[in-house]
């Protein structure tokens, strides 16, 4: 964020993060990621920070574990990858003769964009958090 405000760095102060419980923080911690058409990211949970959702524009389902199902997700790292944690499972088609103790884990589905169904899945694990929404 701070190289893409780098001609306007107000920018960088202009969300309160305080209201998302991130006091004293600005958009230099922050990292913007954006996804184009049936964009999917795998099963995984990041090992630094915490990211805030605003989607623009069309759908995104999201399926989240709570922490204590971490395990059940067969969780590993992926050489030079050191900001996150991917599961083994395809949480979309598990197959459950490799990954038996996913079939116990609880799936969480948030839905963004309006009704009928997503075209892309994003899972997290490791980090389940009730959604806020400031009125």
């Amino acid at each position: 964020m701070t190289e893409l405000c780098s001609e306007a760095p107000e920018l960088l102060c202009a969300i309160d993060w305080s209201v998302f419980g991130f006091p004293g923080r600005d958009g230099t911690q922050s990292t913007l990621w954006v996804g184009s058409r049936g964009a999917c990211t795998p099963c995984h949970y990041d090992t630094y920070g915490c990211n805030l959702v605003a989607q623009l524009s069309g759908k995104k389902k999201w399926i989240l574990f709570s922490p204590e199902d971490t395990a059940k997700l067969y969780p590993s790292r992926l050489p030079y990858e050191e900001s996150s944690v991917f599961s083994s499972v395809n949480v979309q088609s598990a197959d459950l003769s490799r990954h038996p103790h996913f079939a116990t884990a609880t799936a969480y589905e948030v839905k963004y964009g309006g009704p009928g169904n997503s075209s892309c899945v994003h899972g997290v694990m490791g980090q389940l958090l009730t959604p806020f929404f400031p009125s």
